[in-house]
């Protein structure tokens, strides 16, 4: 039986990964020794609870090499491919046993990849989001729209991967001064993320440290790979981590949070995204829906029974028109 809201689970915690892999096809040259790698962290991890990937070079899963494919006996795969013209994309999610896949949404094929999951153990649900940001903002940030459209409200949102930009001069090696496109993409997604209260775990729980976690061919090293939970899961990390992968000294490290198991918030959870309250048809929804809740009230023989059911009514219209507007704005 699922966990009920604000029932106590079991002390524990899951490991929740993400790592540019710069390629894991079956043909491509280090793609096999990368793949082993991704199976081995598996089996040595006993708490990995959902590892995103970046760089897959695929367009088609039976491009994968075969350990990636193997993930699949023992656990949920989603891959959303490269496509034409953007050949070293492709972005994946894993999911051990523990979590149940309610619904996989792509934001941008090979760039941004979502899944809304529960977990088995606690009951909790989540949207873990996968992006990949092109390189030097060649797009100018369009794959943040594709973002901003996976957001869920009715989940606690997690999103992870390799954003290819920066948003403070420190997170490049010696304060360096952030580049023209981490202006650009960082303005970008900030204001794309208004309203959601994501946080940098690595900044929330480690505070002014350095961890670089890309060095660059020529040496430069960066903290373009990073990790954002929304702010009742702050609270929640215990570690951040990234370390070295196949001990490879350039490239991309993988980066590692640990968060706490503790409250089962089940399906019936609801979170309100205050963006809402910018649109003015929900905002007039919200007085209609007032106006009558107050019209019933004389119906309740008590004013906690009936501000129970305004409160249960304005969750449920809220709910209904964030998801026609998110359907329209997919159109």
């Amino acid at each position: 039986m699922a966990a009920g809201r604000g029932d106590i689970v079991r002390a524990s915690s899951y490991a929740v990964v993400t790592w540019n892999a710069g390629g894991l096809h079956k043909g491509g040259d280090g793609g096999k020794q990368r793949g082993d790698w991704l199976l081995q962290q598996w089996g040595e991890d006993g708490s990995l609870g959902v590892m995103a990937i970046q760089e897959t070079h695929c367009k088609d899963d039976d491009d994968l090499c075969d350990s990636v494919r193997d993930l699949r006996v023992r656990r949920t795969v989603i891959h959303s491919p490269a496509v034409e013209g953007d050949g070293w994309a492709g972005v994946m999610l894993v999911f051990s046993q523990d979590w149940e896949v309610i619904e996989s949404v792509v934001g941008v094929p090979g760039r941004v990849l979502s899944a809304r999951v529960r977990c088995g153990l606690s009951g909790e649900c989540l949207n873990f989001v996968v992006v990949y940001g092109k390189t030097g903002g060649g797009d100018g940030g369009d794959w943040i729209d594709g973002l901003a459209d996976v957001m869920d409200q009715t989940y606690s949102t997690v999103v992870l991967g390799d954003f290819n930009f920066v948003e403070e001069d420190r997170d490049r090696e010696g304060d360096a001064l952030m580049l023209g496109y981490d202006l650009t993409l960082a303005r970008r997604f900030s204001d794309k993320m208004a309203g959601w209260d994501i946080h940098d775990i690595f900044r929330a729980v480690r505070g002014d440290d350095d961890d670089f976690t890309y060095c660059h061919h020529r040496g430069a090293r960066s903290r373009i790979d990073r990790v954002y939970v929304e702010s009742e899961l702050v609270g929640r990390v215990t570690n951040v981590t990234s370390k070295p992968v196949l001990g490879q000294v350039k490239g991309h490290r993988m980066v590692r949070i640990e968060i706490e198991e503790g409250l089962g918030l089940g399906r019936g959870y609801w979170k309100f995204n205050v963006s809402l309250l910018k649109d003015s048809a929900y905002v007039e929804l919200i007085r209609d829906t007032w106006v009558r809740a107050r019209g019933d009230k004389g119906d309740f023989e008590a004013v906690g029974e009936w501000w129970d059911y305004v409160k249960d009514l304005l969750r449920a219209v809220t709910i209904d028109f964030a998801i026609q507007k998110r359907r329209e704005e997919r159109r």
